[in-house]
């Protein structure tokens, strides 16, 4: 606590800001959705730290209760040695993640015990608990007592009349079955407060985020509010009720009090008053969705009691999952973080976990996902940016570099492009839509990746020295703005892009606002550093694809390394054609996995950089039931089990018959397991001179829309650079959100005869490959390049 007192040293509540996670219950080790809340706690804390204000960021555990008082009988250890040992896996699961909290409270410190019992005493002496008895049912795995009309049933018609002990009443947050108890213990005038919590809610709408949970909050309100029991006599694991031993206090009323005993309340100290007066109310408290209404009920509710101010905002995320399912150790689903870690650097799993979990609903976790957002967004659109940009400087014996005087047009559109790209994020991180800042970020990103593309500065240093200079500056200039805005996420990786730049990283200062100015005024002084993101290592073909079973943690990692990935091929999507190079698959000019084919042409050349690949590794035909491009792979399987490839879905979405592209009269299916045998591919065989007749070009993606009207549809405005812009359906909303497509780079087959979808023309189709679980995966190069760049 003494860090506090330097804190509050000549500040005023306008430059604080204090953020909290949930208390997390210790019976087991942390899981991912443990490490996700505080890994968004810690993004915010670090994202007020940019612009200039001090915080604090509480985290820490739950450790009262029946739960943890059975849960450590059953491990012949007593409640507060369980308690103990699992304190260290949590804090060193947070190190590990470089979630930088302030102080890590537990519900059994003696200060917080101490402060808990001084507001029962002080809520007692208001009138606002009284004594009184409890008979109901009671959920011990949510510590809920349940009130029947709001708990399921499974009581059938003709068993309507039983008696209520014989009754089963459902836990509504869980599905368990409640117990029925009976006991003495405190209530606390929850009742009192119903209309005064839908009087503050209706006044402040913007509290919850996202704003529909605040309908749910409202619901349950108006279902009426009855007295909380508050004490409980019949477990001895607790903090005891002042003035009544045989209570103790029951554990919401201990838990949520957390907020503020953290940071002084109740402590017989004036320095600690200054503390709490200083940093209450709490700015922000980061929870799950399933303890919403605790937060949003009881919190404030035992605030106006305490005649204390209510928390400023509370941000509600939803569960992640695995095959849609909520992560259970019985459905053996279980996400360990370290091992996650272990495998791929804690940095990327931030990133993954902020940028793919959209705050308002549940988030399906995937390695695939995991493995693809590393590889794509990381290694290729930021990392290799940095690599190619430093690269070339050094090659031109270039180590210190001062910013024009004069800016070019293009610059100044980059430049304009910046400041814009910081306005948004600011917009979407105030609203707590970390996916949609990081999604306005990677489109900047790739317009980074097409100036640089675009103004070939290769070519500028032998030609035009000034202007290849220029290029260099307005690139550092917008990769230390990327830099800025992405340290939150990932704070050590970003330091170590702005060391490559020779700028150093100091917190103090407003740096969003200064960013805001688009000053480009910066010396760089570059520097060589090791490779900033490593993509993951390609999965083995000779195993499955699927889940790996239970680990040495007792925890699952999905498909890790197993599904049928090979190193000539890491997107499993592969086109060929009819000329016989003697390589298969990935070579040093092509490190996307996709593979074209021509009259033996490979090529990387200094304009183009990515180098599409053009080899001999298979077959490629049309068929009868589809005249777009039938694909299928030889490569020794290419890890797929010769399964067809669908392009995509766009250009029959709406017929009534939809044949998929690869699918022809000569595959057959497997009738045991579905599985499209590679030997029975018999596709129909054609010449060079059709397969040119077929543009395959690289595009843009502008922007991405919801088709009203369509649960399948994405309407997609994207930049062919010499081809124009196009306006293209595809129906992979099922598998994409629309702001994780825009600004990527996709393939797309420009001369198909435009057709009529949901009355709007088509322009085109978007290549995608689908996995082995069914899902669509764009395809794209391995590195940006010019709009347009025709595969051949």
């Amino acid at each position: 606590m003494d860090n506090l007192e330097k804190k509050i040293e000549n500040l005023d509540d306008h430059n604080k800001f204090y953020v909290t996670t949930p208390i997390y219950y210790v019976t087991a080790k942390p899981h991912i959705g443990s490490v996700y809340s505080s890994i968004l706690a810690d993004v915010v804390s670090r994202w007020n730290k940019l612009q200039g204000k001090k915080t604090f960021f509480l985290t820490g555990t739950d450790e009262h209760g029946q739960k943890v008082a059975k849960a450590a009988e059953n491990a012949g250890k007593s409640p507060k040695e369980f308690v103990d040992s699992f304190i260290p896996a949590y804090q060193n699961a947070f190190k590990d993640y470089e979630i930088d909290y302030d102080y890590f409270i537990r519900t059994t410190d003696p200060e917080h015990e101490k402060a808990v019992q001084v507001w029962l005493k002080m809520l007692l002496d208001k009138d606002e608990i009284y004594k009184g008895s409890y008979d109901g049912y009671y959920c011990a795995q949510c510590e809920l007592f349940v009130k029947e009309k709001d708990g399921a049933s499974e009581n059938s018609n003709e068993n309507k009349n039983l008696e209520k002990k014989e009754a089963k009443v459902l836990c509504p947050d869980c599905n368990r079955e409640t117990e029925i108890v009976s006991e003495e213990c405190y209530f606390f005038r929850l009742s009192k407060y119903q209309d005064k919590l839908l009087k503050f809610y209706e006044e402040n709408p913007d509290i919850i985020a996202p704003k529909e949970r605040l309908n749910e909050v409202i619901s349950f309100l108006k279902s009426g509010l009855k007295d909380l029991s508050i004490s409980r006599t019949k477990i001895s694991w607790g903090i005891p009720f002042p003035g009544d031993d045989k209570h103790v206090a029951y554990v919401w009323a201990d838990a949520l009090n957390n907020y503020i005993t953290a940071i002084g309340w109740g402590q017989d100290d004036a320095e600690k008053k200054k503390e709490f007066d200083f940093w209450w109310p709490a700015d922000l408290h980061i929870m799950g969705k399933d303890i919403l209404r605790f937060h949003a009920i009881y919190w404030p509710a035992f605030l106006m009691a305490s005649g204390l101010k209510l928390p400023k905002r509370m941000l509600v995320h939803g569960w992640i999952t695995v095959d849609k399912k909520k992560m259970s150790k019985s459905f053996g689903n279980v996400i360990d973080p370290i091992e996650l870690q272990k495998i791929y650097g804690n940095e990327p799993v931030r990133y993954y976990l902020v940028r793919q979990m959209a705050i308002n609903q549940d988030g399906d976790f995937s390695i695939e996902d995991l493995e693809q957002r590393i590889s794509s967004d990381l290694a290729n659109d930021l990392g290799n940016l940095l690599n190619r940009m430093v690269a070339l400087a050094q090659k031109n014996e270039i180590i210190e570099l001062n910013a024009p005087e004069i800016w070019s047009e293009s610059a100044i559109e980059l430049r304009d492009m910046a400041q814009n790209t910081v306005s948004d994020f600011q917009t979407y991180m105030a609203d707590y839509q970390f996916h949609m800042a990081l999604a306005s970020l990677w489109k900047f990103i790739n317009k980074v990746n097409s100036y640089f593309h675009t103004q070939e500065p290769w070519k500028l240093a032998k030609t035009d020295r000034e202007a290849f200079l220029q290029v260099l500056s307005a690139t550092g200039h917008s990769l230390e703005v990327i830099a800025i805005l992405l340290w939150p996420v990932m704070p050590k990786k970003m330091e170590k892009l702005l060391g490559s730049l020779g700028l150093t990283f100091d917190l103090g200062e407003n740096l969003i606002e200064k960013l805001s100015l688009g000053n480009w005024d910066k010396k760089f002084i570059f520097h060589k550093i090791d490779t900033l993101f490593v993509k993951p290592e390609p999965r083995d073909p000779s195993i499955n694809s699927g889940r790996t079973g239970e680990n040495d943690s007792g925890s699952v990692l999905s498909s890790i390394g197993k599904v049928g990935r090979t190193e000539e091929n890491d997107s499993g999507f592969v086109l060929s054609s009819m000329s016989s190079i003697g390589k298969v698959g990935r070579t040093e000019e092509n490190d996307s996995g996709f593979v074209l084919s021509s009259i033996g042409k490979v090529g990387r050349t200094e304009e183009n950089d990515s180098g599409s690949v053009l080899s001999s590794i298979g077959k490629v035909g049309r068929t009868e039931e589809n005249d777009s491009m039938a694909v299928s792979s030889s490569i020794g399987k290419a890890g797929r089990t010769g399964e067809r490839e669908s392009m995509s879905e766009d250009v029959k979405v709406g017929q009534e018959n939809i044949s998929r592209a690869g699918e022809s009269n000569a595959v057959k299916k497997d009738n045991v397991s579905g599985v499209v045998s590679e030997a029975r591919l018999e596709p129909e065989h054609i010449g060079i001179e059709d397969f040119v007749k077929t543009h395959l070009v690289v595009g843009q993606i502008e922007t991405a829309e919801i088709v009203e009207g369509s649960d399948k549809l994405l309407k997609l405005m994207v930049d062919c650079g010499a081809y124009g812009r196009r306006q293209v359906f595809s129906g992979v909303r099922k598998y994409y959100k629309p702001e994780e497509l825009v600004g990527k780079q996709g393939v797309f087959v420009v001369n198909l005869k435009p057709r009529k979808i949901m009355g709007q023309e088509s322009q085109g189709m978007m290549l995608f490959a689908q996995d082995d679980a069914g899902n669509f995966k764009f395809t794209t190069v391995s590195g940006f390049v010019k709009n347009g760049t025709r595969l051949s």
